[in-house]
């Protein structure tokens, strides 16, 4: 594809080239017409899985209605491939986002259970939709701290057969046995992507030697450790059962310090009401 050379569709010029996945690259565009940014992903049909993918990622996209998955607004095909124009994202992929900044541990939870509200939006989806490839690359934030979920490629619904796809590391062992993917596939990919989130370290593949580096990474909080080991067990059934099971665990751990907080302040409220009560009886 000559990137840069034309005009796409009668309207698309593409100006950027702003990543480049598994499943093929994404330009920036400016639509002539309406004198908007556009992304435009363009997905190769020089593989088999290619017209699948697009495919799929089209269905999706059209299908999503959530604050944390970008609209799609147009997708055609040439003999190359097919082109997805889909609202354009200004700012970084949470890769890029986390290696200038210095963030705290809660605002770190914080985006970690933004992530888990656009998951349990598609797990509680009539029927259930599994995204399967939660990575840093494909968790977008904007200027204003918002999160937004890319890349539907290999997404696909509960009861579907699909490819064996993912990212070695992130993706549950299960992506990889020919079937038997559910809900708690994208619960242990987002336990990989939580400790990449809080330590900047990509998991290794192997999946027992990656939980023993978690097991023993004295820097990550105890309390938090516990919820990333579960949501990564290596049998499916020793993960959470469900995303909003992981949620309130997270929001339970990050309660804790406050009610501590809370329950300090009132002992010394109490002790102080009792220090000015008995020096008025001794007066």
């Amino acid at each position: 594809m000559n990137s840069q050379a034309a005009i796409l569709n009668g309207r698309y010029r593409l100006t950027a080239q702003l990543g480049r996945g598994g499943s093929g690259r994404v330009f920036l565009a400016e639509d002539i017409r309406i004198k908007k940014k556009w992304a435009v992903k363009f997905i190769p049909f020089d593989t088999l899985s290619g017209r699948e993918l697009a495919g799929n990622e089209i269905r999706f996209m059209e299908s999503m209605d959530h604050p944390a998955f970008p609209r799609i607004v147009d997708a055609f095909r040439t003999e190359e491939g097919c082109y997805i124009v889909s609202d354009y994202i200004d700012g970084r992929d949470m890769r890029a986002y986390l290696k200038g900044e210095r963030l705290p541990l809660r605002l770190k939870c914080e985006y970690a259970l933004r992530v888990l509200s656009a998951l349990r939006y598609m797990h509680e989806r009539k029927p259930p939709v599994l995204y399967l490839d939660l990575k840093p690359e494909n968790v977008m934030i904007t200027g204003s701290g918002e999160i937004r979920l890319v890349d539907f490629g290999i997404a696909r619904g509960l009861m579907e057969k699909g490819v064996p796809f993912g990212t070695r590391g992130y993706a549950a062992p299960e992506q990889y046995k020919g079937g038997g993917e559910d809900q708690r596939s994208d619960i242990f990919a987002f336990g990989m992507f939580f400790y990449y989130l809080l330590t900047l370290c990509d998991p290794v593949a192997d999946a027992e030697k990656q939980r023993a580096l978690i097991r023993n990474n004295n820097s990550v909080p105890k309390g938090i450790r516990r919820i990333i080991l579960r949501c990564t067990a290596l049998d499916m059934d020793g993960r959470y059962a469900g995303i909003r099971k992981v949620e309130r665990e997270l929001r339970k751990y990050l309660g804790r310090p406050r009610r501590r907080i809370i329950r300090i302040t009132a002992a010394l409220l109490s002790f102080m009401l009792l220090f000015l009560l008995f020096s008025a009886v001794r007066r």
